[in-house]
């Protein structure tokens, strides 16, 4: 074995190097050798050479033959000038290790040298010639290449010179052809170098033609590639290459002062299952390399690529896909401008569009970042009836996507959907589940989920102070709120659709409603439960807002199940015709008849909290309200336990309170409260037991039925009242009165309305009342011990019997009102005894008593609809009685018009009036009518005993004509009186309207003539001296008033 050390000490590299080289490495040379110089050129010979580490005893070469002729004056390991290498049976191995150092030496200038600006590297080349040479390369790519050198030849210095090789690459046939001008110039940095190189590598082929220089900006190559089958590539460059076909590729070389470009690029990849071309250029290409071009895509199905069906997560065979736009890529980032993408196949069609679209790849990061986006998908569903495919078009402004390796994902967007702004962030996590939040126009959404084999949930919240955007994203009109709010939970597994949680909120200005529940089958929404709370400020507001818009909410429930809501455009009318909405919210405000109970009784129209449990199953709706709560200036309503409703039948068992105030019901005018300790209904009338009420003074117990059927059909029950208050329901009726009904002037207005009767006061409903009193509070008297049956049914109302007392007296009778004839008939039959005068305010009013009783009787009938029709037919008979009773001092003064004290100053002259506090004895009092057909007659059956004068009166009152006469017959019993067949006035005369009577004294008139006016009563000629003489007689005797009281007692009594 021979061992050869070079040195060169005159050149410092070389000296260096060598020392480095010898010390790691060992050359052994085991053939023939020889080295000989001739005027400073030098050959070397050598055979069987073999140069390993001398660290590990790795091979690194060995040389079979070599032969070098090389000017050794200039010869250094980075500078050269090399005439003639010839080689063969070379073999080299190169290995990269994991800290990025190589198995081989590799020397580099020394800094000096690179500031003083000389060439890193001179290697003249003179004739090459290479034959079985192997070079094996370990750790520059995923797994080893092998190049296989057949032959290699480098012509001699001629012009041009020819390099020409064949090889084989991991296998793969290599031919190299290509002629090259100027070379050793080009080295030496004289000139460039001119070329036409070929390569061809199994179906891969490369041309370089032009000029290329390292040391100005002349460079300017014409780059081509082409190759028949791009899979063919994964064994040349020992990267995964997918089967695109063929490929094509040119463009410029170009070496600017910023760098080399490679411009004028194009791209082309025919294949059956991808068509692409680019255009474009590529600057700083040995630094940092930017791309910018054009670029056009087309695949007629996408599927065949095994890597992107990797990437979809799916088989998309059969997807055809088109890609177009701008690109630009520099430091691992792809911009792309006026991007147009679109998929699709039998079922659907895919678009995406992007003015600009940056992705970045770092790593196992991926970002995406696009404005000014449009992505579209479109469902062709085979229906004839449909007009148009259901679309879905988004106008992102800007998206952005930031995708890990195992595809979990942080996406950020604002843009526009269906005209409305949109504005959305969330995340897809690596175990596929899901969140993110939108905000749509004024709606803030929150959608959450996961995915997972065959199984879909997804669960959404909205909140927005508008249905209007939401309204517009389903197609429906849109619901007046203030606010909404929607929890939707979807569970879609295969065929199964199940609404697993639906939380609604409406709110508008003065409503609430709130609905929570879930549905077996979203997609009929059928088998169903929902928990419903109401809230409103306005009872009839509520009722009103549903009844107009219920229907939007039942629809735009539906449209959450269906995908093709969402869709931008499509055919609405078939969705809408094939959607099967269940009408449940219209059938609760049906059943519940808000609007009956408004309009019977307006107070209801309050402040409102109603919950309820609404199922449904096969169509039939079942409704339990548990609470319900009415809340207004007049009404405190309460119920709760449970109210059902099956749509066959109706019932109720629950516990009902309501505070009411004056005004509101038509039927209490105070404040009143209720309680019922039992309220039920099961197929029949409701029942309210163990009342208790209290209305202002008013306080009862009682037990209730209402039949409710449609409406309130009967009321019956009994009611026991502690205290009976009605003088808040007659003191309005009172001043009414007062107001509608002065005191008429002489020749005014009638006594008696002659508009109809108002019977507004009776019920529309029939009523079967028993009730007491323990005390009975009226405007005219205060009783106590009151029995009352109320009756009214079949327009016939009766009380019968009434019984009650006043102070020590007692009153009975009945009263029937019959309201079912073509004429109202009236009947009163009143029995009153011993009434203390100062307790009834009609007689109280005018305080004439001071102390005593009177005696009341009263059997009338009348028929008509209005006063003065029932005053005109009035029949029967009344009286009213006293004795002994004592009057205030005023006397009978106050007696409009003061006719008795007229009388009284006629015939005695020298009467005086008594002085103010004393009293007047009043020691019998009798006044009897017998009426008919309206005409009310007293034969000489009124009369008044004072001590002081006796009056005895006769005549008729005519309602119906409104007139009256009354003849008064006086006879002084003590004074200065004149007797009764004196020449003075001996008889009073009351005659006129009933409104505007007046006295007469005419005896003369009423010797000479003879009259008849009001019933045909004889009022003058010589009949009056016959009635004076009776008169005279009835009135002399002391006991006359009692005798006419026993006669009216018998009357009464028969």
């Amino acid at each position: 074995m021979i061992f050869v050390v070079l040195l060169f000490s005159d050149r410092k590299l070389v000296l260096e190097y060598a020392v480095a080289f010898t010390s790691d490495y060992r050359l052994s040379i085991d053939g023939p050798f020889s080295f000989g110089t001739e005027d400073g050129i030098g050959s070397i010979t050598l055979g069987d050479a073999t140069l390993y580490s001398a660290l590990d005893g790795q091979t690194l070469l060995t040389v079979g033959r070599l032969e070098l002729v090389a000017d050794f004056g200039v010869f250094s390991l980075t500078s050269a000038n090399i005439q003639k290498l010839r080689a063969d049976n070379v073999v080299a191995t190169v290995i990269k290790n994991d800290d990025e150092t190589l198995n081989w030496p590799v020397p580099t200038p020394e800094k000096n040298q690179q500031e003083e600006g000389e060439r890193d590297w001179d290697i003249v080349l003179g004739n090459i010639q290479l034959s079985n040479v192997r070079l094996s390369l370990d750790g520059f790519t995923d797994r080893a290449q092998q190049l296989h050198i057949t032959s290699l030849n480098l012509s001699e210095n001629l012009k041009p010179r020819i390099i020409e090789s064949k090889a084989r690459l991991n296998d793969l046939p290599i031919a190299v052809y290509g002629e090259l001008y100027d070379l050793s110039a080009f080295v030496l940095d004289e000139q460039p170098l001119r070329l036409s190189l070929n390569t061809t590598i199994d179906n891969f082929r490369a041309g370089l033609v032009g000029v290329f220089s390292n040391s100005d900006t002349s460079t300017d190559l014409r780059l081509s590639i082409s190759a028949d089958n791009m899979k063919r590539l994964t064994d040349v460059f020992s990267e995964d290459f997918p089967d695109l076909g063929e490929l094509s590729l040119s463009g410029q070389l170009l070496n600017q002062e910023d760098g080399y470009q490679l411009r004028d690029i194009e791209v082309e990849v025919d294949g059956r299952g991808l068509q692409l071309q680019m255009n474009g250029r590529v600057e700083h290409l040995l630094d940092d390399p930017a791309l910018a071009g054009t670029v056009n895509v087309s695949s007629p199905d996408i599927g065949r690529f095994e890597i992107l069906n990797t990437l979809a997560g799916r088989d998309l065979s059969g997807l055809q896909v088109d890609i177009a736009g701008h690109v630009s890529y520099l430091d691992q980032q792809a911009i792309f401008a006026d991007l147009a993408v679109s998929a699709n196949d039998k079922q659907q069609d895919v678009s995406v569009s992007a003015a600009n679209l940056r992705l970045k790849f770092a790593g196992d990061n991926t970002v995406v970042d696009a404005s000014s986006a449009v992505l579209a998908y479109q469902i062709k569903e085979d229906n004839p009836t449909a007009a148009e495919p259901w679309a879905y078009q988004y106008n992102a402004d800007q998206l952005y996507a930031e995708i890990q390796q195992d595809f979990s994902a942080v996406i950020k967007t604002n843009g526009e959907y269906k005209g409305l702004p949109v504005s959305a962030g969330g995340e897809w996590k690596q175990d596929n589940s899901y969140r993110f939040d939108v905000v749509l126009d004024q709606a803030v959404a929150v959608i959450e989920g996961f995915l997972r084999d065959d199984q879909f949930q997804i669960v959404g919240r909205l909140v927005t102070p508008s249905l209007k955007p939401l309204a517009q994203l389903l197609d429906e009109k849109p619901l007046p709120i203030t606010q909404g709010e929607i929890v939707i939970a979807v569970d879609i597994n295969g065929a199964d659709v199940v609404l697993s949680q639906l939380d609604l909120t409406l709110t508008n200005q003065s409503s609430s409603i709130t609905v929570s529940g879930q549905a077996d089958d979203l997609l009929t929404f059928d088998d169903y439960r929902l928990d419903v709370a109401v809230t409103a400020e306005s009872l009839k507001h509520l009722d009103r807002w549903v009844s107009q818009h219920g229907e939007i909410v039942e629809r735009s429930i539906d449209a959450f199940g269906d995908t093709r809501t969402y869709a931008s455009s499509g055919d609405v009318n078939y969705r809408r015709a094939q959607a099967e909405v269940s009408p449940w919210l219209q059938d609760v405000m049906q059943a519940l008849e808000l609007d009956s109970w408004i309009k019977e009784y307006p107070a209801l129209d309050a402040k409102t909290d109603l919950t309820m449990i609404l199922t449904g199953r096969d169509d039939d709706l079942k409704i339990d309200i548990n609470t319900l709560t009415l809340r207004s200036a007049l009404a405190a309503v309460d119920w709760s336990g449970s109210l059902r409703d099956d749509g066959e039948q109706f019932s109720m068992q629950g516990n009902l309170t309501a505070v009411l105030q004056p005004g509101a019901v038509d039927e209490i005018v105070t404040s009143a409260s209720l309680a019922a300790g039992t309220a039920q209904k099961d197929d029949g009338p409701i029942t309210l037991s163990s009342m208790q009420i209290v209305a202002g003074n008013t306080e009862l117990t009682g037990n209730l039925e209402l039949d409710m059927a449609d409406s309130l059909k009967k009321i019956s029950g009994n009611l026991d009242f502690k205290v009976l208050d009605i003088l808040p329901y007659t003191s309005s009726i009172e001043v009414a009165d007062k107001q509608s009904n002065p005191p008429a002037s002489p020749g005014g207005e009638s006594f008696f309305s002659d508009e109809p009767y108002p019977l507004a006061w009776l019920p529309e409903y029939d009523v079967d009342l028993s009730i007491t009193a323990e005390q009975w509070a009226t405007p005219w008297f205060d009783a106590r011990q009151l029995k009352l049956e109320v009756l009214y049914q079949d327009d016939v109302f009766t009380l019968n019997p009434v019984s009650f007392m006043v102070g020590q007296g007692a009153l009975g009778g009945n009263f029937a009102l019959d309201n079912s004839l073509a004429i109202t008939a009236a009947s009163l039959k009143l029995e009153a005894d011993s009434l203390d005068p100062d307790l009834m305010s009609l007689l109280r009013d005018y305080n004439l008593m001071k102390s005593g009783s009177v005696n009341v009787r009263v059997d009338v009938t009348a028929t008509g609809k209005t006063e003065k029709a029932l005053a005109s037919s009035l029949d029967g008979q009344m009286s009213l009685y006293t004795i002994n009773s004592l009057l205030n001092g005023r006397d009978l003064a106050d007696l409009a018009p003061e006719v008795l004290t007229q009388v009284n100053q006629k015939v005695n002259p020298f009467y005086k009036k008594p002085e103010e506090g004393e009293d007047t004895e009043l020691q019998c009092a009798a006044l009897h009518f017998d009426v008919q057909q309206g005409v009310m007659t007293a034969d000489k059956s009124i009369i008044l005993v004072t001590p002081d004068i006796v009056f005895g009166a006769n005549g008729a009152i005519d309602l119906g004509k409104e007139r009256l006469r009354m003849q008064i017959i006086p006879r002084v019993r003590r004074g200065l009186g004149i007797s009764l067949r004196g020449t003075a006035a001996k008889m009073a005369v009351i005659n006129g309207p009933m409104t505007a009577p007046v006295v007469e004294f005419d005896p003369k008139g009423a010797l000479t003539s003879a009259g008849r006016d009001v019933a045909g009563t004889v009022l003058y000629g010589p009949i009056y001296w016959i009635y004076m003489g009776q008169a005279e007689k009835l009135l002399a005797s002391s006991s006359s008033c009692t005798k006419l009281i026993t006669r009216v007692e018998q009357r009464f009594n028969q």
